[in-house]
């Protein structure tokens, strides 16, 4: 899933990373 995570704007990648820390979780 972090693969994704590239390709996503920087600007969305601290929302991304907060929705995919609850899903590690």
């Amino acid at each position: 899933m972090y693969l994704d995570l590239i390709n996503i704007p920087i600007s969305n990648y601290e929302k991304i990373i907060n929705d995919w820390a609850q899903s590690i979780t």
